[in-house]
């Protein structure tokens, strides 16, 4: 599907533009995640953050020459920015999933119950990936397990500006060294591209399986169960004291089996990723106690 220099440029080509995006939008503090002012107890951290990972990825799967559904990645990144820019009300964005899931079911050729099966496997696919942004390199991570290396490159390239290079601001061995997330334009980017390329479906399982078990305790506790807390895989890894980098590699551990499926098959592939997902939720019960704002 790919040459090694296709994957080299769409990897050059992400880590470059993130690196200048964003410095821009931190500069013009346009496009930074100032939703956390007030959820610093969800989100610890110093410092602003650029929202623009989706524009980075975008480019860099451009420059890959990949043959991509562009309508509905367009489409998905559109709907992301205005979500990252002035954040939209759940039926706005659901519906707003819809339309990019009906672009995605056309350039696909579906009819008939595909075509709504696709629809809502989009919708789906864009709330799992989001949802499952909630930590450093959860996201991008996942995409670089799933997908082929020219659609995986663009997110490696992302990568080392949201993990491997994120500093404290005040941090003086980094001066200068942005932070960048993927924002809900990368988040949503990344669904449809699970979508789209098939083998990259069961990878789904995992992030699914993360937001069914927010959700539901969410409900039992009589909370809205799209209200964000500390109750993902990844914010009780960090709670029970692992590293970012750390936290992002046991997150991403139970996707491994759902990567092999050609050789374990769907059902055995299925059951190891809930194994794995439960073993980390029950060794991470202790230490993930926040779950609202302390101060309210």
């Amino acid at each position: 599907m790919s040459s090694s220099w296709q994957v080299v440029q769409a990897l050059g080509a992400t880590f470059l533009a993130t690196s200048l995006l964003a410095r821009a939008s931190l500069k013009c503090g346009i496009l930074t995640d100032s939703r956390a002012a007030g959820e610093a107890w969800r989100k610890p951290r110093e410092g602003a953050v650029a929202l623009v990972g989706g524009a980075a990825v975008l480019i860099g799967l451009w420059v890959s020459g990949a043959p991509l559904p562009w309508a509905a990645l367009l489409a998905a990144f559109v709907l992301g920015t205005w979500d990252d820019a002035r954040p939209l009300s759940a039926i706005f964005k659901l519906l707003g999933q819809v339309g990019v899931g009906c672009w995605l079911a056309s350039w696909m050729g579906w009819h008939g119950w595909n075509y709504s099966a696709g629809v809502l496997a989009v919708v789906a696919a864009q709330n799992a990936m989001n949802t499952w942004d909630h930590a450093d390199g959860l996201c991008a991570g996942l995409v670089g397990v799933g997908l082929p290396p020219v659609l995986a490159a663009p997110f490696l390239g992302f990568l080392p500006w949201n993990l491997l290079l994120m500093r404290r601001r005040a941090d003086s061995s980094a001066p200068g060294v942005p932070w960048a997330y993927l924002g809900d334009a990368g988040s949503h980017i990344s669904g449809v591209l699970m979508v789209w390329y098939e083998p990259a479906r069961p990878l789904l399982l995992l992030p699914l399986l993360d937001l069914a078990r927010v959700a539901c305790l969410r409900i039992m506790a009589g909370q809205r169960f799209w209200v964000g807390d500390r109750r993902h895989l990844g914010h009780r890894l960090l709670d029970a004291g692992f590293e970012p980098k750390s936290a992002a590699l046991l997150a991403l551990a139970p996707a491994l089996p759902l990567a092999a499926t050609d050789r374990l098959g769907m059902g055995l592939a299925a059951l190891v990723c809930l194994c794995m997902f439960a073993g980390l939720v029950i060794y991470t019960a202790p230490g993930a106690q926040v779950t609202k704002d302390p101060g309210k």
